[in-house]
């Protein structure tokens, strides 16, 4: 099995993005079988579409898991992508500022994620994360770029099956919060490693 995982440069007020750290860590790692390639995306409306598709149409995975740093406490396993584009107030790291643009013109409104949410959830929650399934990913770049994942495997009939995970910042980031929230590098790094064993078995490549 093959497995994209892709994750974000830092944005905004951030100094650092675990996502895109946990994409680099994992890059040329195996666990199992399962052949991992990290993808480090812009925050960029713009520019991030351009890398993930071509990594997508060369690398063929299984599997594309989108990971993403979102509220301070706990894992969101999201459940459906939106074809609208909104960004913060500043715009995304080049400034650019959509207020409610589709991501893909013409697109569909939504597109659920097809991996097995339920699943990841309840194996998450074994190993004591504080995680819940979400249904929204809001309107930045996480949510693009779950959207043209689940828009291209779509419309090209690919044989992949594709999901957004958030999760808290890194707790150094924010020091000032209390009561466990952010979460540290290492523990970033288990859940995602946890979520690829729990895909190599028990899913088998899509076709």
């Amino acid at each position: 099995m093959k497995v994209l995982l892709t994750g974000f440069e830092p944005f905004g007020r951030w100094q650092r993005n675990p996502s895109g750290e946990v994409a680099r860590h994992l890059d040329g790692a195996t666990i199992i079988d399962v052949e991992i390639t990290g993808l480090v995306l812009p925050v960029s409306f713009k520019r991030a579409s351009a890398p993930l598709i071509a990594a997508i149409d060369a690398l063929q995975p299984d599997v594309v898991l989108n990971l993403g740093q979102g509220d301070p406490v706990g894992v969101r396993v999201e459940r459906v992508a939106v074809n609208r584009c909104v960004a913060p107030a500043g715009g995304d790291n080049d400034g650019y500022d959509p207020q409610g643009q589709p991501v893909v013109a013409g697109g569909p409104e939504t597109y659920p994620a097809t991996l097995p949410v339920p699943e990841i959830v309840e194996l998450l929650s074994n190993v004591k994360f504080q995680v819940a399934a979400s249904d929204s990913a809001g309107e930045f770049l996480c949510n693009y770029v779950m959207y043209t994942t689940l828009h291209h495997i779509a419309s090209q009939q690919l044989p992949c099956r594709a999901g957004f995970i958030h999760a808290s910042p890194l707790r150094e980031e924010v020091p000032d919060l209390t009561n466990g929230k952010g979460m540290r590098l290492k523990k970033w790094i288990e859940f995602t490693e946890a979520v690829v064993y729990l895909l190599r078995t028990s899913l088998s490549p899509a076709g």
